[in-house]
């Protein structure tokens, strides 16, 4: 994948390295530097086609404790710059997941679908 997971996985071993030196944590072996990120190679997201599933939106929440549909649909799966217009389809289920997940009520994922959708029309030309 590179670029900005290459980036982030060397910073984080950047700031491991600093600590170590000015602290007296123990060093130890990698436990994530041949770790696959989820979404893997050959799987770029592609809106609409590739929305995350129910299982990849509950990962996100636990594993890179996302918060919110934006967060999943623009920094993770990257839909909102790839095609914002397709990405609508995806930002209800995903609300609903997060909603259940986070133990926010139905009006908290309402309201995180018409964010994302204020959102969206600032990324998409208007018609004329």
């Amino acid at each position: 994948l590179g670029g900005k997971w290459t980036t982030y996985r060397k910073m984080a071993e950047d700031v491991v390295e600093a600590a170590i030196e000015f602290t007296d944590l123990a060093r130890r072996e990698s436990t994530t530097n041949e770790m696959p990120i989820h979404l893997g190679p050959g799987s770029e997201a592609n809106c609409p086609e590739a929305t995350p599933t129910e299982s990849q939106v509950r990962t996100m929440i636990h594993e890179e404790f996302a918060r919110t549909p934006e967060d999943v649909l623009a920094r993770r799966f990257r839909c909102l710059l790839l095609d914002a217009k397709g990405s609508l389809h995806a930002v209800r289920p995903i609300a609903a997941v997060m909603a259940d997940e986070l133990g926010h009520s139905p009006d908290w994922a309402e309201r995180q679908v018409a964010s994302y959708e204020r959102l969206v029309a600032q990324y998409t030309l208007q018609d004329s």
